[in-house]
C-alpha cells in the first residue's frame, strides 16, 4: 500500500476521545438517537424533526451503544403537543452542546411532569419520557466521546 493511500485512509476518519482519554476512530463510535426505533419515526416530517433534535443525538462508544439498546426499552411516543414543545426548546438552543441540550430538555420535562394538580397527557408523557432519558443517560455518560 502506498504512503499516500495510507495517509488518505488516516485522514478520512474523524477521531474522538472517550472519558478515559483513549483516542477512538469514528468507526469505534456511534451516533445514538435517544428517540428510537427509527421505523416508528420514519413517516411524518414532524416526527423526524423530533427524533433528530440536537439533544436527542449523542455520539457514544459502540460498546455503550450496544449495551444501552440491550438494557433500555424504547421511549414511548409522546403526544404531539409535548413533542412540539420539546422540539422548539431543542432548536431554540442550537448553540448549546448536545449533552447540555439533553439536560435542559430533561429539566423541562421534570417541570411538566411534576406540575401540581390533576395529571394531564403532557404530564404523564413527560414523566414517561424523562424516566426513559434518565436510563439512557447512564449509558451516554459512560460512553460519551468528544471530537478531537
Amino acid at each position: 500500500m502506498s504512503k499516500s493511500l495510507r495517509q488518505s485512509q488516516i485522514t478520512q476518519h474523524k477521531w474522538y476521545t472517550d472519558r478515559e482519554g483513549r483516542t477512538l476512530r469514528d468507526d469505534e463510535t456511534n451516533k445514538h438517537h435517544l428517540i428510537f426505533p427509527r421505523h416508528v419515526y420514519a413517516g411524518a416530517v414532524a416526527l423526524q424533526g423530533y427524533r433528530g433534535a440536537g439533544g436527542f443525538l449523542q455520539r457514544i462508544t459502540v460498546t455503550s451503544h450496544r449495551d444501552l439498546h440491550a438494557e433500555v426499552r424504547p421511549p414511548l411516543l409522546i403526544n404531539h403537543n409535548l413533542r412540539n414543545e420539546v422540539v422548539k426548546l431543542q432548536f431554540a438552543h442550537n448553540e448549546m452542546d448536545s449533552l447540555d441540550r439533553l439536560t435542559m430538555t430533561m429539566d423541562y420535562l421534570k417541570v411538566i411532569a411534576t406540575k401540581p394538580g390533576m395529571p394531564t397527557p403532557n404530564s404523564r408523557d413527560a414523566w414517561d419520557l424523562l424516566e426513559n432519558l434518565q436510563q439512557q443517560l447512564t449509558f451516554i455518560n459512560l460512553g460519551k466521546v468528544t471530537l478531537l
